[in-house]
C-alpha cells in the first residue's frame, strides 16, 4: 500500500514540476531566431552569407552576429559584416544591328552585378549622348562612322570592361544634281526634260543596303509632239511684186518639219526648218486660211494663218503702221514741215511788230 501512495504521489506532483522545470533550463543562455539569424547560445556567432542576409546576388562574404548576455539574460549583439561586391560581369550592348543616318536611337546594356558608375572611352560624338548611370547611350545618328568603344562598368570593390563597335551606315543615296537622297533600296524618279518635250520619266536606284551606291540611269522618256506654234500676227498682207518682212513663228518642244495646207500663194515661202515665210507674192489677188505646222515622228502642232494677196502699192498707212522704223521717220519729217511752218509765218510777223512800233 505505501509503495502505491508513494508512485501515486510521483505521478501527480513531482512529475508535473520536473516537466515544467526542465525546458526553462534547456533554454537558459540562447538568443532565439531573429529573421534570417538562426537562434546560437550566448558567446556563440550566428552567421550567414552576404546575399542571403541583403537578398541580392552580386555580394561575397558573410556576416555575423553574437548572441551576449548571461544565461539568464541572453540577447542579439551587433552585426559585423564582411560583405564586399562582386565585379559587374556579363556586360552586353546590341550587336547586329544596322543604324543609320537620320535615325534616334536608345542603346542600354544588360549585364549582372551591382554597377555604381558607366564610362566609355573614347568619347562619343558631340550629337550623342552618354548616361554614367545607367550606361545608355542616345541621340540621333548625324554622319556615318564605325568605332569601337571600351565600356567599363565599375563598383567600390571592382571593374568590368567590354569592347562594343558602334556602326553607322548613310541613310541612302546622298542627293545628287536633280537626284534627291534616297532611300536604300528604293528608286527615285523625275520627269522628262521638257526642252523637247519628252513624256514619261528619268529612274534611278539607291543599290545595297550596307554601302548605299547610286545605279546607272533609266531613261523611260519618250519623245512628245512639238506644241504651241505661234506667229507674230494671224493675219498676212502681202501686195503682188512687193517683199513682205520675213514672218518667223515659236514654238516648243522639237519639231523635225513644218508644212502648210494647202501651199502657200504663189511666190511666198515657207523654210521647212524654221517656219520663217517671207518672199513676195505673185499669184492670184484674195484672202485665203492655211494651217502651217510642224511635225516630228510623233506629232504636230499647227496654227491657222490667214494670207490676203492685195493688187497694187501698199498704202503708206499700211507700211506706217506694220513698220516701226518707217513709221518714225515719217513722225520725224511732219515734224519738221510743222516747225518750219511755224518759224516761216512767226519771223515775218515780228518783223511786223517790231517795225509798227518803232512808227509809233
Amino acid at each position: 500500500m505505501f509503495v502505491g501512495t508513494f508512485m501515486s504521489f510521483l505521478s501527480r506532483i513531482l512529475l508535473p514540476l520536473v516537466l515544467l522545470f526542465v525546458p526553462v533550463s534547456l533554454c537558459r543562455g540562447i538568443c532565439p531566431t531573429d529573421s534570417v539569424w538562426e537562434s546560437v547560445s550566448v558567446g556563440a556567432n550566428s552567421t550567414v552569407s552576404c546575399n542571403t542576409r541583403f537578398g541580392v546576388d552580386y555580394l561575397a562574404g558573410f556576416s555575423h552576429r553574437p548572441c551576449v548576455g548571461t544565461a539568464d539574460n541572453p540577447s542579439w549583439g551587433e552585426e559585423v559584416s564582411l560583405c564586399v561586391y562582386l565585379p559587374p560581369s556579363n556586360i552586353s550592348y546590341p550587336t547586329g544591328l544596322i543604324y543609320r543616318t537620320g535615325s534616334t536611337i536608345s542603346i542600354t546594356p544588360t549585364y549582372s552585378g551591382y554597377v555604381e558608375e558607366w564610362s566609355i572611352s573614347p568619347p562619343l560624338p558631340d550629337y550623342l549622348s552618354w548616361d554614367s548611370q545607367t550606361g545608355r547611350i542616345s541621340g540621333t545618328l548625324v554622319v556615318a562612322f564605325e568605332r569601337t568603344y571600351q565600356i567599363t562598368a565599375s563598383n567600390s570593390d571592382g571593374t568590368a570592361t567590354v569592347s562594343w563597335t558602334l556602326s553607322v551606315l548613310n541613310a541612302g543615296c546622298p542627293e545628287e544634281g536633280p537626284w534627291p537622297q534616297t532611300e536604300s533600296e528604293e528608286t527615285a524618279s523625275i520627269p522628262c526634260t521638257d526642252n523637247y518635250r519628252y513624256v514619261g520619266s528619268l529612274l534611278r536606284r539607291c543599290e545595297e543596303y550596307a554601302l548605299p551606291t547610286w545605279s546607272a540611269v533609266i531613261d523611260n522618256c519618250t519623245l512628245g509632239p512639238p506644241y504651241a506654234l505661234r506667229y507674230p500676227q494671224t493675219t498676212l498682207v502681202a501686195y503682188q511684186n512687193i517683199g513682205i518682212d520675213v514672218l518667223t513663228p515659236t514654238y516648243r518642244g522639237k519639231g523635225d518639219q513644218f508644212f502648210s495646207q494647202p501651199s502657200l500663194p504663189t511666190g511666198l515661202l515657207l523654210d521647212t526648218s524654221t517656219g520663217a515665210i517671207s518672199g513676195k507674192a505673185t499669184g492670184a489677188v484674195g484672202c485665203s486660211s492655211y494651217l502651217v505646222g510642224i511635225r516630228n515622228e510623233i506629232g504636230s502642232s499647227s496654227t491657222s494663218l490667214q494670207i490676203c494677196v492685195l493688187n497694187g502699192t501698199e498704202p503708206s498707212n499700211w507700211r506706217i503702221t506694220n513698220h516701226p522704223k518707217r513709221w518714225f521717220w515719217y513722225s520725224l519729217s511732219a515734224c519738221v514741215v510743222v516747225v518750219t511752218l511755224m518759224i516761216t509765218v512767226s519771223v515775218p510777223c515780228c518783223l511786223y511788230r517790231k517795225r509798227r512800233s518803232k512808227t509809233e
